[in-house]
């Protein structure tokens, strides 16, 4: 599954950069939420298409934890 981050800033570590796409991602299983009787799942790992401070294309794989998404303000 591929999820566009178009219009989207990634912070990973001490880096600052352009997010393209969300291109993988591991679910961890459902958990029940009291205000929601469906169950809610979230990944704990992704995978990120990204563009690198030396305008070449990178992949950033690690658990979502490591990661902050920021939008762009034009």
């Amino acid at each position: 599954m591929e999820v566009s981050l178009s219009g989207y800033k990634v912070v990973y570590g001490d880096k600052v950069l352009n997010a393209l796409s969300l291109i993988g991602m591991r679910l961890k299983h459902p958990e029940r939420q009291e205000e929601c009787e469906k169950p809610i799942s979230k990944p704990d790992f992704i995978s990120v298409l990204a563009i690198d401070t030396d305008g070449t294309l990178i992949v950033i794989e690690d658990e979502t934890w490591r990661f902050q998404f920021i939008p762009q303000i034009n």
